[in-house]
């Protein structure tokens, strides 16, 4: 009898009763159907009073929630009437009774009682609820339960409901809903759970959304979720430990419990990194930026710069959907040309962030708008920009823009009077700030490398290509083979080695190395038979082997001058020619020349007689190449190897070589995209500028607070003499006068001494005195 009634007082306590159903369901049946009709009467009677608070009911829903899946059969219709009630007293109920009832539908569906769908409708429903917290457990769990059900593998049939279902409340509700869908999208997509094209446009056509919250949600997710992708992986990297355990298995040592743990652990530890690797290997997908899986760019570009247009938000508001539509035009190549005009309005110094709005300017520029749209931005950057009336910082800006502008679109410096404004602009070059002298000599870079023959010859360069010209508008370069494969060629042909350190010579060099070294040993040896007259020996040196009478200094003089004019004719041809070319600018006689460097490549013969065109290269062919292209890129900027035979082996074209360094920056961080344009870019170079007086005291006493100038102090221990003072005058009394004096000293004594001392000045007054 006493056994019976300590086994009721068990069952009637819940969570004792609990744990018992777990271990052995069938034999306490009873006790849980007692307990479901304790919790159906209860619910009956929390339906009449949704809005008070029972305890009671909510640890009977607990209850039933945990061994509901005990007994299926009994508890199927337990799910619906928990959703039932949340769906019609959801806003009523008690805080803490709505959380219990959510908490408890979340338990029944992970125990596979309740289709995740259902669920995850419901609360969507709920997020009209004004609770915080409620809110926050929401997003938490449809987050959670998507990534749960895309684990293992991608569920795609569920997935495509689940963002049909998402599609139709972003596309329809304007509320809090709406919002919280788009922050959930944005982040399955941060985690890499949901990143294909279909999540992508659901987040691009909630950047059409009437609520601004929406569309600056949405527009900020293509704006910035590499770069928070990008950041995310670092972190992992740096947190994660991803190098492999150096296994010490202690063959040749004791073997202990602790050293078998260890050795177990770092086991284990090997094998999971081997397991992780192989799962990244088998399903990475390539990754492509957002932006570039929409599949309407144009369409959406059309309507969010209507928004634009329409719009009367805040100007970060507007500024947000500038970016946005000038990174779609700049990274789809559309053609939006409104937008262009648009933006001429905001292009004066005295704009509020004028440096964001004329990077989104640049952003939106590419080679398949025609020229002629351009040129008004141009015109209206340089009269607001570059002139005299504005200051250095203005100027420096408005060159800066002008060079992204022309760089993105080359066929802008074909129009009419482009080669004046480039003039003018490569005169800034002299000027004295720093910022304007630096962002002149990048516009003259450029023009020399794109259009050389619209600067003066000054501004030219020595060793820039006369016939580069930029394509016209529409016309675009043909690869008629592999570039750069005449360096495989000369390689080939015995022409290029690589020597014993991997290095690529070239040959001429070597054999011009000899040269040299021969004339230096004919030039030794003539100067032995030569004349031991120091003034013979000088005429000689210069006139090469001609006797010249000392006497007649003006005739020797002539003679050399003419032997000079003979070994400059080619350089005066060269400059005959490049005058004539610049004559016949205004002309057009010069436009052909790229339609003639076209004509002489697509020579069937010399195709035919082209390496790629005889056989197929390999993969080591391919990375021989790339090194001698570096190779050759670098030895393109030597001035002694700027000869007319290396030009015939190879065209090392400086535009090339800066695609190329670029791709390498690209390579090196892959978060910076082609298209995108960061306005620190724009803003005047700071290099030189002298600091003021507040920012030198500032930096001179942040650098007073490092420890290199804080004070060591005495290493080593005390000195004899510091022991005896701080000795008890007993110890010390019967030694040395002048140590038992300074402690005898008076009060008095002492004023007195300092007193009568001489004054210290200068630098002694500052040392420390060791006491």
């Amino acid at each position: 009898m006493a056994h019976m009634k300590q086994r009721v007082a068990i069952t009637l306590k819940l969570p004792q009763l609990q744990n018992l159903i777990k271990r052995d369901p069938a034999s306490y049946k009873e006790e849980f159907l007692m307990q479901k009709r304790h919790f159906d009467s209860e619910l009956e009677i929390f339906k009449l009073r949704p809005t008070k608070e029972s305890d009671r009911f909510t640890e009977l829903v607990t209850f039933m929630s945990h061994v509901g899946v005990c007994y299926k059969d009994e508890c199927s219709l337990l799910p619906t009437s928990i959703m039932e009630l949340l769906e019609t007293h959801a806003n009523i109920l008690h805080t803490d009774v709505r959380a219990k009832l959510l908490q408890s539908l979340i338990m029944l569906r992970n125990k596979g009682m309740l289709d995740p769908l259902i669920l995850i409708k419901l609360s969507f429903k709920l997020f009209s609820v004004t609770d915080k917290t409620l809110r926050s457990s929401l997003v938490e769990y449809i987050f959670n339960d998507i990534k749960t059900i895309n684990h293992q593998k991608q569920n795609d049939k569920l997935n495509r409901s689940i963002q049909a279902f998402l599609f139709s409340v972003v596309e329809e509700d304007t509320t809090i809903t709406a919002r919280k869908t788009v922050e959930i999208l944005c982040e399955l997509y941060r985690r890499k759970i949901w990143t294909d094209a279909r999540t992508v446009n659901m987040i691009g056509k909630a950047c059409l959304s009437p609520s601004t919250r929406v569309t600056v949600a949405a527009v900020n997710f293509f704006l910035g979720i590499e770069n928070k992708m990008h950041e995310d992986e670092e972190e992992e990297k740096a947190s994660g430990d991803k190098t492999p355990a150096d296994v010490n298995y202690h063959s040749h040592s004791k073997k202990t419990k602790k050293r078998a743990r260890v050795v177990q652990k770092q086991i284990e530890h090997n094998a999971k990194l081997r397991r992780d690797s192989q799962k990244e290997s088998s399903t990475t997908t390539p990754l492509f930026p957002a932006i570039q899986m929409l599949h309407d760019p144009q369409s959406l570009a059309e309507k969010l710069f209507k928004k634009l247009r329409q719009s009367g938000e805040r100007f970060e508001v507007k500024l947000l959907l500038m970016n946005f539509v000038s990174r779609l035009i700049g990274c789809h190549k559309l053609l939006l040309l409104s937008f262009y005009s648009f933006l001429q309005r905001y292009l004066t110094s005295h704009q509020q962030d004028i440096t964001l709005i004329l990077a989104y300017l640049i952003q939106g520029c590419h080679e398949l708008i025609p020229p002629e749209d351009l040129l008004p931005i141009v015109k209206a950057i340089a009269y607001n920009f570059i002139t005299e009336r504005c200051t250095n910082e203005s100027i420096a800006v408005g060159i800066n823009a002008v060079r992204e502008i022309i760089a993105r679109s080359p066929a802008l410096l074909r129009e009419p009077g482009m080669g004046d404004f480039v003039q003018d602009l490569a005169m800034y070059g002299r000027k004295t700030h720093k910022s304007v002298m630096i962002a002149a000599h990048g516009m003259v870079n450029l023009v020399r490398e794109l259009y050389p023959t619209l600067l003066k010859k000054g501004d030219r360069g020595k060793h820039h290509n006369p016939n580069a010209q930029p394509f016209e508008y529409g016309q675009r370069p043909v690869a008629d083979g592999v570039e750069g494969v005449e360096l495989l060629e000369a390689y080939e042909r015995g022409e290029i080695e690589l020597n014993s350190d991997d290095e690529v010579v070239w040959n001429e060099d070597k054999d011009e190395e000899e040269e040299e070294e021969e004339e230096e040993e004919e030039e030794e040896v003539d100067g032995e038979e030569g004349s031991d007259d120091e003034e013979e020996e000088e005429v000689d040196g210069e006139s090469e082997g001609e006797w010249v009478s000392v006497s007649d200094g003006e005739e020797g003089e002539e003679e050399s001058d003419d032997e000079d004019g003979e070994g400059e004719d080619d350089e005066e041809e060269d400059e005959d020619e490049s005058s004539d070319r610049e004559d016949g600018e205004g002309n057009g006689d010069d436009e052909d020349a790229p339609h003639r460097a076209n004509q002489r490549s697509k020579d069937p013969n010399a195709v035919r007689g082209r390496l790629d065109a005889r056989r197929m290269l390999t993969d080591s062919d391919f990375s021989l190449l790339e090194k001698l292209r570096a190779a050759q890129a670098a030895r393109s900027l030597d001035p002694r190897h700027r000869s007319k035979k290396s030009a015939q082996i190879i065209d090392s074209s400086a535009a090339l070589k800066r695609k190329r360094d670029a791709d390498e920056e690209n390579d090196q961080d892959a978060v910076l995209v082609d298209y995108a344009v960061e306005p620190g870019s724009l803003a005047p170079s700071s290099r030189g500028e002298k600091a003021s007086k507040i920012d030198r005291i500032m930096h001179m006493l942040d650098g007073r607070k490092e420890k290199r100038f804080e004070h060591e102090g005495h290493k080593g221990g005390l000195t004899d003499k510091e022991k005896l003072r701080l000795k008890n005058f007993v110890m010390v009394r019967k030694g040395k006068r002048s140590v038992s004096g300074k402690i005898r000293k008076s009060n008095s004594q002492t004023r007195h001494d300092k007193r009568e001392s001489k004054e210290i000045m200068g630098r002694d007054k500052r040392k420390r005195r060791r006491t």
